[in-house]
């Protein structure tokens, strides 16, 4: 059974812990960064509309900007590259003993396969 891919990138398997587990990590974190943003109305303090904000709040909204991935796509936690391949698995090969004339007991299988091995 595959795993169920990411509702948003349909890339990565979706992991437990994000909304419905529907989402991998980087388009969740992409989703708070666009909560963030709206919230704190970043398009509004970058064209100057901020209206009565005091100038401290503008401030740290300015700070905030500039690790925001909406504002700075560049900083957007999807663009990473996807992990591929298993790093914790031997390579394991498999023997047919379809055109052998030894018995099929695992006994007979591992000394056939011994037997190959040092011819090899």
């Amino acid at each position: 059974m595959s795993k169920k891919l990411c509702a948003d990138c349909q890339t990565r398997p979706a992991v437990k812990g994000t909304p419905e587990n529907m989402f991998c990590d980087p388009c969740n974190d992409y989703a708070g960064d666009e909560n963030t943003h709206s919230d704190w109305a970043h398009d509004d303090v970058r064209t100057g509309d901020t209206g009565k904000m005091k100038i401290a709040d503008i401030e740290m909204i300015q700070n905030q900007m500039k690790s925001c991935a909406v504002c700075h796509p560049e900083l957007d936690p999807r663009n990473k590259p996807v992990r591929t391949g298993h790093t914790n698995t031997a390579t394991h090969t498999h023997t047919s003993h379809a055109g052998c004339s030894h018995p099929r007991t695992p006994k007979d299988r591992e000394i056939c396969r011994r037997a190959r091995k040092a011819q090899a």
